[in-house]
């Protein structure tokens, strides 16, 4: 992916959310803009390419909508590569719907909503932290944050340079 994929990505997806979940201050749209890249490889894993699924969220138990079986990049704590289910949505916008829902208090046994707390707060190093706790993701705490503060630097980098722009063909 291109520096200017990325960003053309980035802004794609910043109107997106910013339309599905206007509640949210910039802030917290930023960290949530950071959070589906990191999952999604700015929108170039399977599940996002697949799906729209930018969260790389499984279908578990409850899902009823559609959903595809894949062997993923991931893989358990022995190191072998887990066979994982995944939810498929028609659109962004559907998939961020699911996304708030899945990070509320009602859906997962509310298990996420202290990391949604910090989220809406715009605490980023605190909302990596509680989606680890809630078993969001496997990886090490400190490097999943690490990694989110990172790619948070970057959308936010993105959001802020105008996009580039092709100069004009001489006479």
């Amino acid at each position: 992916m291109t520096e200017q994929e990325r960003h053309d990505w980035c802004l794609r997806i910043h109107g997106e959310i910013f339309t599905t979940l206007p509640f949210l201050s910039i802030s917290s749209t930023h960290l949530v803009l950071a959070h589906l890249a990191l999952e999604s490889g700015y929108g170039t894993a399977k599940a996002a390419r697949r799906g729209h699924n930018l969260g790389n969220i499984t279908s578990g138990p409850y899902w009823l909508g559609p959903k595809w079986v894949d062997v993923g990049g991931d893989t358990d704590k022995a190191g072998a590569r887990i066979t994982q289910t995944w939810r498929i949505y028609d659109s962004t916008a559907e998939f961020l719907a699911d996304y708030w829902r899945f990070l509320g208090p009602v859906a997962n046994g509310g298990r996420y909503v202290e990391a949604r707390n910090e989220l809406e707060s715009g605490h980023a190093a605190h909302f990596a932290r509680g989606l680890g706790k809630a078993g969001y993701y496997e990886l090490d705490p400190d490097e999943y944050t690490r990694r989110l503060l990172s790619v948070l630097g970057t959308v936010t980098q993105c959001l802020s340079t105008p996009p580039q722009v092709a100069p004009p063909a001489a006479p």
